[in-house]
């Protein structure tokens, strides 16, 4: 380290007094403005928080809330009972495969009442009364046919042959009889030459009368079961002929069932059967047995529904009750239509069968509407109807101990109000008093924050 800088460094000489004067009546003079200035400010603040705190204090402005609002209008209102169920043909023929009868050919196998589908028309086929609808192979049938005519030509020409015996039976006993006449009225004629006869001879005589007689007398009785006994052999030969002639009739019926016809006009529908493991149209080619549905002719041009409801609905139907259909598979497609029929007996079906129990009801379609049969339909029958009613959404309608009360908007506020129900369903309400058309009511209540109160509750 050098020297110099070891050394003191002398002290600045100090201002003269009145510089130094200055430069402190200076600073003081800029620092006491200052403090005056935040004294100032302090004060002004001081007295508006003063002034504020001195104004009337006044609530705050209830949050402006979005109610969901309706007009009471006025109109119609029904009261309805849905019930569901499917559309059938008013007038429905069922075709079945002829049951065939009677009894089987000699040495023929089981293919006489064998039921082969041959031909079939088309699903959806539009037929009128006395159309073929479907035939069955006749093969057999009329292999049978030709049997049983045979059969009843061969006891028609038994019944001839044992009737000409009968005869020559009958014409062999008469002459029998009149043979014993005959030996009879010998022995009368034998008798009166008795007085030139010997005692033997004249005994012998007698003797041959009284046997003539007896002869005769036998051979008539036995007339009376001779009779009976042909008449019976005839009798029996004419019941064996009634009967082949009654098989041929009746194969003949089952051959001619065999050409399927309809009955009505209309639309035919085939029959749904089991083929493997799914359910098809019946074709031809299947075999089929005696009775088996082939297939429905439904008359379109008169509609009904079969449709079921709750038993404790059923004291609310009643026949001629209008209904409304809609159709589950087109949406918008509706009908009119009218309750016809109400079942008497409530039946059990499905899982809850124990406990849950239906009515069937018929409804008939108005009109001809474009609906098919076989569609599923829900029927909004009308129970009850008001023409002329103040509406409400139901919704907007609270029911409570009291009666029923809603909200209506005065002005800028929410009123509550009770009103009488007339009547209502599931979606409107009809009131008789406590509202007027055109008046706003909330569909729901319109407090926030527990700010808003009824006329009842704050007096007004």
């Amino acid at each position: 380290m050098s020297a110099s800088t070891l050394l003191p460094v002398p002290a600045a000489p100090p201002p003269p007094e009145e510089a130094r004067g200055v430069r402190r009546g200076g600073e003081q003079g800029e620092g006491g403005k200052q403090r005056w200035a935040w004294l100032g400010l302090l004060l002004l603040v001081a007295a508006g928080g003063v002034g504020y705190w001195a104004l009337p204090r006044t609530s705050a402005p209830a949050p402006v809330v979005s109610v969901r609002t309706a007009v009471v209008a006025r109109g119609p209102l029904e009261r309805t009972l849905r019930i569901t169920g499917m559309t059938a043909a008013g007038n429905l023929a069922y075709l079945t495969a002829p049951i065939l009868s009677g009894r089987r050919s000699r040495g023929s196998s089981s293919n006489d009442f064998r039921l082969t589908l041959k031909s079939l028309i088309g699903a959806g086929t539009q037929v009128q009364p006395g159309d073929v609808v479907a035939e069955f192979d006749r093969q057999f049938i009329e292999l049978r046919l030709d049997d049983l005519a045979a059969s009843v030509r061969s006891r028609e020409l038994t019944l001839q042959t044992v009737r000409a015996s009968l005869n020559e039976r009958r014409k062999a006993y008469e002459l029998r009889i009149l043979a014993a006449e005959g030996a009879v009225g010998k022995a009368r004629l034998d008798l009166r030459t008795i007085p030139v006869r010997s005692a033997i001879v004249a005994e012998k005589y007698r003797l041959n009368l009284e046997e003539a007689q007896a002869r005769l007398e036998q051979l008539r009785s036995e007339a009376r079961f001779f009779d009976i006994s042909e008449r019976a052999a005839m009798r029996r030969q004419e019941l064996e002929l009634a009967e082949e002639q009654l098989d041929l009739r009746r194969g003949q019926r089952g051959s001619e069932r065999m050409v399927v016809k309809s009955p009505i006009a209309g639309v035919f529908i085939p029959q749904r059967i089991r083929r493997g493991s799914e359910y098809t149209d019946i074709q031809p080619g299947d075999d089929l047995s005696s009775g088996t549905v082939i297939g429905q002719v439904h008359d379109t041009s008169r509609l009904t529904v079969e449709a079921y409801a709750n038993q404790a609905d059923e004291q609310l139907l009643r026949q001629g009750m209008a209904a409304k259909l809609q159709v589950e598979a087109f949406a918008g497609m509706t009908a009119e239509a009218k309750v016809t029929r109400i079942g008497s007996l409530a039946q059990a079906g499905g899982a809850r069968r124990d406990y849950v129990r239906t009515i069937p009801v018929r409804l008939e379609v108005a009109g001809r509407p474009a609906i098919m049969p076989n569609f599923t339909v829900a029927a909004d029958v009308v129970l009850e109807r008001i023409e002329d009613a103040l509406l409400l959404p139901r919704e907007a309608v609270r029911f409570e101990a009291g009666g029923a009360k809603v909200w209506v908007k005065t002005g800028m506020r929410w009123e509550e109000r009770a009103v009488t129900v007339a009547a209502s369903n599931h979606v409107q309400v009809a009131v008789a008093s406590g509202v007027t058309q055109g008046e706003v009511v909330a569909r729901e209540t319109p407090v926030a924050g527990g700010n808003v109160r009824s006329s009842e509750k704050n007096g007004d």
